[in-house]
């Protein structure tokens, strides 16, 4: 061997390893297509090129014609199907497996048996003049592709414009390129396959995610809606700390690996809910339907049991015990009426307050002599609670979903990329002073994807409008209470602007 060919050889297994390091890095497939038919064309100065990729179907395999390019012309580019046979160039080779190199076009019939249909020439003002074909292989040798090379030139800058350009400068394609380019096409159908299966088992991770939100929101319909709109607003404040180029946030920009953890941990924040026992998930007022009906009906009893003591006693001499009973009588409507606003306030205000004690402490008795009191000490100390509509008891098991976010996500094998989800989506009730839950966890222990979830948790939680338990408050309230947070240090202060200064709540 010559020292041209070493030459030559050498400069040539430098360019594949390059091709080779770039085709690796890139995992769209479209940008992948693209890319092994440049460098397939810029190595073997060709210009003209098409990939068909195969679609298969239950029923049939189609090729499928997915990229082209054209260094002369220039033309509306459609993708179409095609079958996999022998009646076409493309389908041939995908059939038979086999490297076409036609010097001549006048070679495909006598090599395929039919002649290389000219109307794509005829209809763009283009000279076919010779091709080599070569199909995709993936590592079980199955044809998963065709790539097609055409008009293979003596001087690459050379652009067809008249058919003397076509006869001056189109040269056979060299046995040496076939190899080199079949060695291509291989790497390249692997990383194609590669790609393909990469893009199926996100569809698979993504589908799986979407069914876990699915099914909590069916098991809590209340906050329907709330974990799609929390990581759509994650994702919104994140994109916002890497457009931040001159404020607190210049020096910190977040990867799409980063935004894609972000956004899922934001969907799966509140997995854990599936944890919790349904009466508390489901608790919209400080007691049930069937509890508050319950109070109703004990009070229209009472009602109905004084005023038959009345008449009973209606000829006797007054009596204070029976005295006493007739103003619990009178009041009953009024007590009523106030029990069930208890019920459904979001915050006890001190007159409630006083009226439900008041309430608490009252008793009568029924015609035999037994004690019915008005509210049993379930009802008084759920009709207490100060704020919200739960108990310690019920808050804590709520709470607890946070832990039960952490071990559920914690048990799923997550790829590298995303291997920070449970971690994100579990701390999104810590605060920055140390006083959030369930780890307790300080400001230097909290990941700023956590502080960013945090943010848009509380943002929809305030402004959500399909919470029975209590009324949508206005955005601008809703800000207003995000910074009063932030300045309690519980969330943080500087994410809070950069979502209230550019409206990324809108977005």
């Amino acid at each position: 061997m010559n020292t041209n060919n070493c030459d030559y050889y050498e400069k040539m297994v430098d360019r594949l390893t390059d091709v080779g390091v770039k085709l690796s890095a890139e995992k769209n497939i479209d940008k992948l297509l693209e890319l092994i038919l440049l460098e397939s064309m810029d190595i073997t100065s060709c210009d003209a090129g098409s990939i068909y990729i195969v679609k298969e179907e239950p029923a049939k395999k189609m090729l499928v014609f997915k990229y082209t390019k054209n260094y002369s012309k220039e033309f509306p580019f459609k993708e179409f199907e095609m079958n996999i046979d022998k009646n076409s160039i493309a389908g041939a080779c995908a059939v038979t497996k086999k490297i076409y190199n036609f010097k001549k076009m006048s070679e495909v019939e006598k090599k395929l048996g039919f002649k290389h249909n000219t109307s794509f020439d005829k209809s763009y003002g283009y000279s076919t003049k010779n091709m080599l074909v070569l199909p995709l292989l993936n590592f079980k040798n199955d044809v998963i592709g065709v790539m097609q090379l055409i008009n293979k030139k003596n001087d690459s800058s050379i652009k067809f414009v008249s058919d003397s350009d076509y006869e001056n400068h189109v040269t056979a394609f060299l046995e040496s390129e076939e190899k080199i380019i079949s060695s291509l096409s291989s790497q390249a159908a692997i990383l194609i396959e590669r790609s393909e299966l990469f893009i199926e088992l996100n569809d698979l991770l993504e589908s799986s995610i979407k069914t876990l939100t699915t099914a909590l929101d069916q098991r809590d319909p209340i906050t329907a809606g709330h974990s799609n709109r929390v990581a759509k607003y994650a994702l919104n404040l994140a994109k916002g700390v890497n457009a931040d180029n001159s404020g607190f946030y210049k020096d910190m920009f977040f990867s799409e690996d980063e935004l894609k953890e972000l956004y899922i941990a934001g969907l799966l924040h509140d997995v854990g809910k599936i944890g919790v026992k349904e009466y508390v998930l489901m608790k919209r007022d400080k007691l049930n339907s069937p509890e508050i009906e319950a109070i109703r009906s004990r009070f229209k009893y009472i009602k109905i049991m004084i005023e038959l003591k009345e008449i009973k006693n209606i000829d006797s001499e007054p009596s204070a015990k029976l005295d006493y009973e007739i103003e619990i009588k009178n009041k009953i409507d009024f007590y009523v009426e106030k029990l069930e606003k208890i019920n459904k306030c979001g915050f006890l205000t001190n007159d409630l307050k006083e009226i439900l004690n008041e309430i608490n402490g009252l008793e009568i008795e029924d015609l035999n002599g037994e004690k019915i009191i008005l509210l049993s000490e379930y009802e008084f100390k759920n009709l207490s609670i100060q704020k919200g509509n739960l108990t310690n008891s019920e808050r804590k098991m709520i709470n607890d979903h946070a832990t039960f976010t952490n071990e559920i996500l914690k048990r799923i094998t997550w790829s590298r990329d995303l291997l920070k989800v449970p971690m994100i989506a579990s701390n999104h009730h810590e605060k920055l002073n140390g006083k959030g839950y369930p780890k307790g966890l300080s400001a230097e222990n909290l990941e700023i994807r956590s502080r960013i979830l945090a943010v848009a948790d509380i943002f929809d939680a305030l402004t959500a409008k399909d919470r029975p338990y209590k009324p949508a408050i206005p955005i601008p309230k809703s800000l207003s209470i995000l910074h009063e947070e932030a300045d309690r240090n519980n969330i943080d202060k500087n994410l809070v602007n950069l979502f209230d200064d550019f409206e990324l709540y809108k977005s």
